[in-house]
């Protein structure tokens, strides 16, 4: 037979230990965050920003020049399908 008290303390250790580690993961993606933005700032700070993604942002431009018409889909598919293609065509 289960001891019920021992089951509830169990658990609660459980969703003690479970609060701990979000908590950490929490402080951990605020850290990140700061640092995160910072790199982004600096990236778009950057004077050759616009000539180190020229290539992006022109093919950006040729999807949306392409997209006249409203999609019933978020999009999510045909964006990877682009990220696949500009990643095999970096590569030759």
């Amino acid at each position: 037979m289960i001891d019920i008290q021992k089951f509830v303390g169990y658990i609660k250790n459980m969703a003690t230990q479970q609060e701990k580690h979000l908590k950490i993961w929490v402080q951990a993606w605020q850290q990140a965050e700061k640092v995160l933005a910072e790199l982004k700032l600096k990236e778009l700070r950057d004077p050759n920003y616009y000539e180190k993604n020229i290539f992006l942002l022109n093919e950006i431009l040729k999807i949306s020049a392409n997209r006249l018409e409203v999609s019933k889909s978020s999009g999510l598919v045909e964006m990877q399908k682009w990220f696949r293609k500009i990643h095999e065509d970096k590569g030759k």
